[in-house]
């Protein structure tokens, strides 16, 4: 028996692949088109040659490039994102009751009330509006990039005693005035949504129709942001609903 000896020859391998990694991580990864998970990741059974990569991260900007794969080896290959631009910020105005009250965007303090063309960042935010002794008041704001936005008259109601008193809220007026009973009142002002008080309660914003008054005398003030706060007498009659054109008049000077 004649022994043989066989030399084998090593096969070369035909694909390589990548270690793909990014700062920040868990970017998506695309390689030619077809998803891979996201970083880190290793692709592997890559055909030699260069490739598509495409890495994507909410906040950061798209990266597109090439990768070199060679047979037989893992290429390390680290994309650094590109945080996505932040706009000009936009700009809030608001006034609440009580003053001085404390706002927040998103948690993060940013003043107390009243509030002139803060600058904020584009975006939905959450806005909160708190005193103490009063309750929290909480809404989502959009912020437009360059835009000035000013917010309704924020009313926090009192939770605790102590402080000035927060009148009652009521922006719909259902009681109808009947003949020899009651009477109301129409209210219209410039500009609009003015807040209405009528012996210093709060009966909604203008325009508005407030029913369901007792004849006699009332005295009817009207506030809004920037503007001279109009103070009047009014009469109400029974069984009629007295007209009220009220003009608000912008100040010479806002005394914060």
């Amino acid at each position: 028996q004649t022994p043989v000896n066989v030399v084998l020859t090593p096969v070369s391998p035909t694909t390589g692949s990548l270690s793909i990694t990014s700062s920040p991580s868990g970017a998506t990864v695309t390689v030619d088109g077809t998803g891979y998970g996201t970083t880190p990741a290793i692709v592997s059974s890559l055909s030699p040659g260069s490739h598509t990569l495409g890495l994507s991260l909410t906040g950061y900007q798209a990266y597109s490039g090439t990768a070199t794969v060679t047979a037989g080896v893992q290429t390390p290959v680290n994309v650094v994102l590109t945080p996505e631009p932040v706009g000009e910020p936009g700009y809030l105005t608001l006034f609440t009751f009580p003053n001085k009250a404390i706002v927040t965007v998103d948690g993060t303090v940013i003043g107390t009330s009243p509030l002139m063309d803060a600058a904020i960042s584009p975006g939905i935010h959450t806005l909160k509006v708190s005193a103490s002794g009063y309750s929290e008041y909480t809404t989502t704001l959009e912020v437009i990039s360059d835009q000035h936005k000013r917010m309704p008259f924020v009313i926090l109601k009192r939770t605790s005693g102590g402080g000035v008193p927060t009148p009652t809220l009521t922006t719909t007026v259902t009681q109808t005035p009947s003949p020899g009973e009651t009477g109301g009142i129409s209210v219209k002002s410039f500009p609009k949504n003015a807040v209405i008080f009528l012996n210093n309660e709060v009966k909604g914003n203008t325009p508005a129709t407030i029913q369901g008054l007792a004849p006699g005398e009332y005295e009817l003030k009207l506030v809004y942001p920037r503007y001279q706060t109009k103070v009047k007498t009014v009469t109400v009659e029974a069984g009629k609903i007295t007209a009220v054109p009220l003009i608000l008049m912008f100040p010479d000077r806002y005394t914060r």
